[in-house]
């Protein structure tokens, strides 16, 4: 018996119908589709998915956070924006997390720097940890990077949906007893063009033909098909450029995560004169209540803004174009809930840290105690 896991970027639940995913609605008529609630952030939802717990747990939150001591070399890779040289020297120094560009970078670290896969990558036991403790053979394809039975290596083919399913479908052909692969282009689509453009029925239709043939490489009756998506996405209306607002000066640094500000401040002074800007925006602050809702863990920031549904920070740390399509507004509307469909009936209402031990006991391997349940 052989376990695929399809991770599918920002599928929402409408996006399967009929019309523009005949093959997953198919599988939803047979095996039903269910909305999957994830944690709040942006990395925490990998590695929740993975540890089955937290962020509070697993530490993670967004990509970045603030790094006291700074760094030449960052520095220059930073001007010269050299982030594949970046990323490929640490991956040859075994830190083979891939991280995307951002401004500023020479005042920021990455929260996690190796894959799931080892040891150390994480506070909390992985899924892949547990794999290679119990001789699992797996092959996780999470473009560009191939991790296979604890080894991993680059798989360099264009950055699409068509080229990693392409590349997948040679790898599946050894024999594994678990299998992932990560399709990211309903989420590029979302962001770029809209979650409910004309270009998003045309990826749709193209997704469900990578998912079909996928598939087709497995048993539905024998074997364990688990199908999720990390989140959904909602139309953005508005853009907020918060950069302009906010005061010049070296007594407080900020992150901008398109839907987060996030504040480490050196004076009360610079402190309360951002709150009195951040209380006009179209936002709110977290409150300690909101930190302990979320399970936010320590060291991302003295203060966190969070903007309304459908609004984004425009420039943001990442993008200088505005986007079309966000999420990660603490789950405000359906749509920017997730998706899960498995081969079996389950037995409660989804949360992405349930899979963690969903997959084990369907592999019939004991999960650790965890914040997340079996669903099956």
């Amino acid at each position: 018996m052989k376990t695929l896991v399809l991770f599918i970027d920002a599928l929402r639940m409408d996006y399967i119908t009929k019309e523009n995913t005949p093959f997953l609605y198919s599988l939803k008529q047979k095996y039903n589709a269910h909305f999957l609630k994830q944690p709040f952030g942006y990395t925490s939802i990998g590695a929740s998915f993975f540890t089955g717990q937290n962020p509070g747990k697993h530490k993670q939150l967004t990509l970045y956070t603030y790094s006291k001591k700074g760094s030449l070399f960052k520095r220059l890779f930073y001007s010269k924006s050299c982030f594949y040289f970046y990323n490929l020297y640490n991956y040859f120094l075994g830190n083979d997390f891939f991280i995307p560009k951002t401004r500023k970078f020479y005042q920021f670290t990455p929260t996690i720097k190796k894959y799931y896969n080892h040891k150390n990558s994480l506070p909390c036991k992985t899924l892949l940890n547990i794999f290679n403790e119990n001789g699992i053979r797996y092959l996780v394809y999470n473009w560009p990077l191939i991790i296979h039975n604890n080894k991993t290596k680059l798989k360099i083919v264009s950055h699409n949906d068509n080229s990693i399913t392409k590349a997948f479908l040679k790898l599946c052909k050894r024999d594994y007893n678990f299998y992932m692969v990560h399709l990211l282009d309903l989420d590029k689509c979302g962001h770029e063009y809209g979650p409910n453009s004309i270009k998003m029925k045309y990826i749709l239709k193209k997704e469900d033909e990578y998912i079909k043939k996928i598939i087709k490489n497995f048993d539905l009756e024998h074997d364990n098909v688990i199908i999720w998506s990390d989140h959904g996405m909602l139309e953005v209306n508005e853009n907020i450029n918060l950069e302009r607002i906010l005061p010049k000066g070296g007594d407080y640094v900020y992150f901008l995560d398109s839907t987060l500000a996030r504040f480490w401040f050196f004076s009360n002074k610079i402190k309360n004169e951002i709150i009195s800007i951040l209380k006009k925006q179209k936002g709110r602050i977290l409150s300690e209540k909101d930190f302990n809702k979320y399970k936010i863990p320590k060291g991302y920031g003295d203060l966190i803004f969070l903007v309304k549904k459908n609004k984004a920070i425009t420039p943001d740390f990442f993008n200088k174009n505005p986007v079309k399509g966000m999420h990660g507004y603490g789950l405000t509307n359906r749509n920017e809930l997730g998706v899960l469909m498995i081969n079996k009936k389950i037995k409660k209402s989804p949360y992405v840290i349930d899979l963690f031990p969903t997959i084990l006991k369907l592999m019939k391997l004991k999960p650790p105690k965890v914040d997340g349940s079996s669903l099956v």
